[in-house]
């Protein structure tokens, strides 16, 4: 099995000769992630529409990212391969489909809560026994805690998405990216940072980020709007649920052929590309939405052990307790 000469927009020219990893990477359930968006809604560092499915903003980028960091710090073999395929159970639109489907879409964990069903449907099981790795030992999340942890602590999942949302939207360039991975060190499993100012930083790039992005108001009208979109399209039996594992730009071929025949579809999807579709009304609104929040708060090392930044920094206390509490958000559509 020939191996992948892999350029990654973060940690640059990787070599993968794991034949595990290279199967994988080659699978159709693996390749579909290349058309998932990371965001699944226009990112609010663009109004270009054609950053949809940036090759560097996917699904497959962000998955193939965290199996290259992780092998990077000597995560043991098995954790490896759960990174590669964290992500595999993503539907089309990525965390839009939490507003889709989901009953409680602010703690977006629709995948997380599929992600078992979904892998024992593809192909992945027979690849994974071929290369002799027990199946559900990969599933369980547990066993691999420098690819997955609860917030506010740091995993690679996490460092690699806003160190990649970072680059590409020029809110973190590559330099300062590769400072922050070559001041970073792993620790009895759990990440750690070389000094206090470094895991600051990170920390509150990270919230900074989260905030406008990840949770801002643009977001949130953004995930409603596309949800909408998608909701009426699975009501209309525009699309059904199995063609949302296929890919975004399948999804919105199959809807966008009923354009000239239907008004109102054409109107919503209007909506999904406009950042300027809403206004913020608390006491004039049709929509009260809630967008999942993140924060970090990171371990860094000194003479006596390691320490949390809100252990030394009281500030960061609050900060990281209001950080993770979801943003609530009422405003209207103008059109």
């Amino acid at each position: 099995m020939n191996p992948i000469h892999y350029n990654d927009l973060v940690y640059g020219e990787a070599m993968i000769d794991d034949p595990a990893a290279i199967e994988i990477i080659n699978s159709p359930a693996m390749q579909r992630l290349k058309g998932v968006d990371q965001a699944g809604y226009l990112p609010t560092w663009t109004e270009d529409v054609e950053k949809l499915n940036d090759p560097e903003h996917t699904r497959f980028a962000h998955s193939v990212g965290v199996y290259l960091l992780l092998k990077k710090f000597g995560a043991p073999r098995e954790e490896q391969i759960a990174g590669l395929i964290h992500d595999i159970s993503h539907t089309a639109f990525s965390h839009v489909i939490d507003y889709v489907l989901s009953s409680s879409p602010a703690q977006q964990n629709y995948q997380d809560e599929t992600h078992e069903t979904y892998v024992k449907s593809t192909e992945l099981p027979l690849i994974l026994s071929r290369h002799g790795f027990n199946l559900e030992f990969i599933l369980d999340d547990t066993n691999f805690p420098l690819k997955e942890t609860d917030l506010p602590d740091l995993c690679a999942d996490r460092i690699d998405y806003i160190l990649r949302d970072g680059i590409i939207s020029a809110e973190c360039g590559r330099e300062t990216a590769n400072d922050y991975l070559e001041n970073l060190t792993v620790k009895n499993g759990r990440w750690v940072f070389k000094d206090y100012a470094e895991a600051e930083a990170f920390a509150d790039f990270f919230m900074r980020f989260s905030s406008r992005h990840f949770s801002g108001a643009v977001t949130a009208a953004l995930f409603q709007a596309t949800a909408e979109y998608l909701k009426s399209a699975l009501e209309k039996k525009y699309i059904t649920i199995n063609d949302l594992y296929t890919t975004d730009q399948a999804v919105r071929d199959l809807i966008a052929v009923h354009f000239p025949a239907d008004a109102d579809i054409k109107r919503l999807h209007r909506r999904i590309t406009d950042h300027r579709c809403f206004a913020l009304d608390a006491n004039n609104y049709t929509q009260h939405i809630f967008c999942k929040s993140r924060a970090v708060d990171p371990l860094f090392q000194h003479e006596t052990g390691v320490s949390r930044v809100s252990e030394k920094n009281k500030e960061w206390v609050e900060k990281i307790q209001n950080g993770l509490k979801p943003k609530e958000y009422y405003f209207r559509y103008i059109y």
